[in-house]
């Protein structure tokens, strides 16, 4: 048998990885224009969820499913929105409506009911846990559905277009496209459309984000649909939080899923932890007598900018825990704090590195390295060019990760010019290495 050549890829390690998406980012703030959001989509075809959505702004979007006995999805019934920087929002939605059912954010609680015939309005209980709170809205106008392509929807038909064909869509891409969708607009009913009637200032990060939008129009001939797996985890391997840096393709999308998972069983926690404020809520809705704008228990100080629970803590990739502050947003991770544009020059150890990496990579699965088509050198001269034509994009990225508000505020104290930076790293390579592996028999 003639031998098969396989490549294999690494990216910088740990310590450097997340400066890829950080400063990407930055130089697209720079320059101005598109802002370069990249998306893929990828089937998944078992368990809890039935696809994945990423962006390289660090969303993602996961549908949650119901499978059949062949394991084909039949219907959404839910669905888990993340960013990276550690804000998650959990939703039940009606399989057979799509509209939201309830919805977890942090230790917020929402629950939704009496959805008026066209799917515009609804009754509306939110809680908050910690402090015992729970307001009631009535028939709250929560925002009207995309129509479908194919015509409007009948009175009384199913308002999500996207349901219509699950479980028999024409194709696997349809499949994927109209699961998305759902969940997309699901949560734009849900996030998006109480932000805008409750002054909820916190509800709008998935729907300004790109996922939900993206995810509301999608059809079968998005380029990000269906995509290559690689390229889903390649945007995922930039995000710090799913800690799954280092290029391992399946690890990325692993640990994608491992925390939406997880996201679900947090919300699912929460919802026992506070069952009697959400038996009450669930009491004041049934009650025809209680009147819109009802409140009980104390508000968080931050209702309008909430976007973590005070004292909550978070893993940094890097080591330690970052913390909720008390105004209710994420304080800094250990060691990323400050500005300043030092970087060390040790393009030749971090590429050595990666060498080593593909070498046993390439060892662990029988064969020998043939030949590099992006060799140590290439590496090397990809980081010196970051290092000397943008030292403090780099030095902030490094420092930051790909948390953008850190990495902004350490640019501005660092007084560079973000023209001139993002233009001298935009001609830069990736520093990087791919290997030729040999195996066969």
């Amino acid at each position: 048998m003639s031998a098969r050549p396989v490549v294999h890829a690494r990216r910088l390690p740990a310590r450097v990885a997340p400066l890829l998406v950080g400063l990407l980012s930055m130089m697209a703030g720079a320059c101005g224009g598109d802002d370069g959001t990249r998306l893929a989509s990828l089937p998944l075809v078992e368990g809890e969820f039935g696809a994945m959505l990423a962006a390289s702004t660090g969303e993602q979007l996961l549908p949650v499913v119901q499978r059949n006995d062949s394991g084909d999805p039949v219907a959404v019934t839910g669905a888990v929105w993340m960013n990276a920087d550690g804000s998650a929002l959990v939703l039940d939605l009606d399989p057979a409506t799509g509209l939201p059912r309830k919805m977890v954010f942090g230790d917020f609680i929402v629950l939704f009911t009496n959805w008026s015939p066209d799917g515009q309005t609804a009754d509306v209980a939110r809680i908050y846990g910690p402090t015992g709170f729970l307001e009631v809205l009535r028939q709250q106008p929560l925002g009207a559905p995309t129509p479908p392509a194919d015509g409007p929807t009948p009175p009384g038909a199913r308002m999500m277009s996207a349901v219509t064909c699950l479980p028999h869509c024409p194709s696997k891409e349809r499949n994927e496209a109209e699961m998305l969708k759902v969940a997309g607009l699901g949560l734009s009913l849900a996030s998006c459309g109480l932000a805008g009637v409750a002054s909820w200032g916190a509800m709008v990060l998935p729907c300004t984000g790109a996922v939900v939008s993206a995810a509301r129009m999608a059809t079968p001939e998005e380029s990000w649909i269906n995509a290559p797996l690689e390229r889903a985890a390649r945007l995922l391997g930039g995000i710090d939080i799913l800690q799954c840096l280092g290029g391992d393709v399946s690890g990325c999308v692993s640990a994608a899923l491992d925390r939406a998972s997880g996201e679900r069983e947090k919300a699912a926690a929460r919802e026992e932890a506070y069952q009697a404020l959400v038996r009450a809520a669930e009491d004041r809705l049934l009650n025809g007598e209680i009147p819109s704008g009802h409140q009980e228990g104390d508000p968080p100080d931050c209702l309008d900018h909430y976007a973590c629970t005070p004292g909550l803590t978070l893993h940094c990739i890097e080591g330690g825990e970052k913390t909720c502050r008390a105004d209710c947003t994420w304080g800094d991770c250990p060691g990323r704090s400050g500005g300043g544009c030092s970087v060390a020059d040790d393009g030749d150890q971090v590429c050595e590195g990666l060498v080593r990496s593909v070498e046993a990579q390439c060892a662990a699965s029988g064969g020998r390295i043939v030949g590099w088509t992006k060799s140590k050198a290439d590496c090397v001269r990809a980081y010196d060019c970051w290092r000397s034509g943008c030292p403090c994009l780099l030095s902030c990225a490094m420092r930051c990760g790909n948390d953008s508000g850190c990495t902004q505020s350490c640019f501005a104290a660092s007084g560079a010019d973000a023209q001139a930076e993002a233009g001298a790293c935009a001609a830069c390579a990736a520093p990087e290495v791919y290997g030729q592996c040999q195996t066969g028999g």
